[in-house]
């Protein structure tokens, strides 16, 4: 599939395939669509897909960081420390994302995420077909007494 051109970004992450599939993100077209992409993929995304709007999450600090990770007993220490150090290399990219959220609370960041979806609903870019109908319906008159 990568090499068909199948998907809109991939990468290798901790020695894993990780991808988004031009299919999938065509489906999704016609509603929000949320992708879970790390920075390579933001990267990839951002020179293919208009009007995407990237949002960075941050955990609240490093060292809370480090506590989640221990606390799922996923990994290994060694995986541990490797995602530890992806994530201070990624951490500087947040400046290149049009907004961030710092996950502190899971409530207030799904909160915070809904809001950035609602926002970009609303812009005048987002609105163009309804608004001209509804600007339609003045210069008709439709419903006048």
């Amino acid at each position: 599939m990568i090499r068909a051109g199948a998907f809109v970004e991939w990468a290798v992450v901790h020695g894993a395939y990780y991808g988004t599939s031009r299919k999938e993100l065509k489906k999704g077209q016609a509603g929000d669509l949320i992708l879970d992409i790390d920075v390579q993929g933001a990267r990839q995304v951002r020179g293919k897909v208009r009007n995407a709007v990237f949002t960075f999450v941050l955990p609240p600090s490093f060292d809370v960081l480090r506590e989640r990770l221990l606390g799922r007993g996923q990994d290994g220490p060694q995986t541990i420390a490797l995602r530890l150090e992806t994530a201070r290399q990624e951490a500087r990219e947040c400046r290149r994302f049009d907004h961030v959220i710092i996950n502190d609370d899971l409530n207030e960041a799904a909160d915070e995420l809904a809001a950035i979806v609602v926002c970009q609903r609303t812009r005048r870019a987002a609105r163009t077909r309804d608004i001209r109908r509804v600007l339609a319906s003045f210069r008709k008159g439709v419903g006048a007494p």
